[in-house]
């Protein structure tokens, strides 16, 4: 059991330390061909080591979590789809630093093709992960991790610089708020059967992912994808999305708190 435990904990230090690497190689590059301040770099890299310092601590609390999902058996590497959603969590800082250096990028090289690849990651991680037969718990769980933070920071990031209105932003954050919380609570109480994904928990993901791509296209004013009239029209339908995510989510939470009490009573 000590030799499973420490080749988890080897495996937790080698992916949190070269996702951190591939990070600040990626973003010193962006800085060396943009002419970015160096001190901004510093500060990227200060704050990205304290994230991913928490990144570490969040995969040691739930290292158990490394196992398959269909037999329980620990896993002996970490697979492609895990890499992925690995990437998925790892990549904030580095969205941060590039929507901070908006106005010194080129966006249609750098910040677009960014994003692209991060939501990427969000529809590939599990149909991956389904087709080669490697669904795993702790990638469950990195899975919605790594969609809640990323999400939580381009929804600010959007309305600091008004790229969505302010109402949508704060529908979109009272719904992960909530969310979050009453997972992690199922989550301690429950342990890992709570976390359970559903079709409108999903489809408001995507809808979010999808409309910040167009909301970009907007930004740089893109024939036809970045009409304004379109936009508005999206945002709706997101909202709307969102809307009815957040109430089939509250049923569930309330459901799955009750049973809780049930087995406790």
């Amino acid at each position: 059991m000590s030799r499973m435990r420490a080749s988890v904990e080897d495996r937790i230090h080698l992916t949190v330390l070269a996702f951190f690497a591939l990070q600040v190689g990626y973003l010193l590059c962006i800085t060396v061909v943009f002419a970015l301040p160096a001190f901004r770099l510093a500060a990227f890299i200060a704050a990205s080591a304290i994230y991913h310092g928490l990144f570490y601590l969040g995969l040691r609390r739930v290292q158990r979590e490394f196992a398959l999902e269909a037999t329980g058996s620990p896993l002996r590497a970490i697979n492609f789809p895990l890499v992925l959603s690995f990437l998925r969590l790892s990549s904030v800082p580095a969205a941060i630093f590039l929507f901070l250096s908006i106005d010194r990028i080129s966006i249609s090289l750098v910040l677009a093709p960014f994003l692209v690849v991060v939501f990427l990651t969000d529809l590939l991680d599990g149909l991956l992960a389904r087709i080669l037969h490697q669904q795993t718990r702790i990638g469950r769980i990195v899975d919605a991790a790594g969609d809640y933070v990323l999400i939580f920071t381009l929804t600010v990031l959007f309305a600091l610089f008004e790229l969505i209105p302010w109402w949508l932003a704060a529908l979109v954050l009272f719904r992960l708020v909530l969310q979050s919380a009453g997972i992690v609570a199922l989550y301690r109480l429950r342990g890992y059967s709570s976390l359970k994904l559903t079709f409108l928990g999903k489809a408001s993901v995507f809808s979010v992912f999808c409309l910040y791509g167009f909301e970009l296209a907007e930004y740089m004013s893109l024939p036809l994808i970045g009409s304004p009239r379109l936009i508005s029209v999206l945002e709706l339908l997101t909202a709307g999305v969102i809307a009815a995510s957040l109430v089939d989510k509250v049923l569930f939470l309330r459901r799955e708190i009750r049973a809780v009490r049930g087995q406790q009573s």
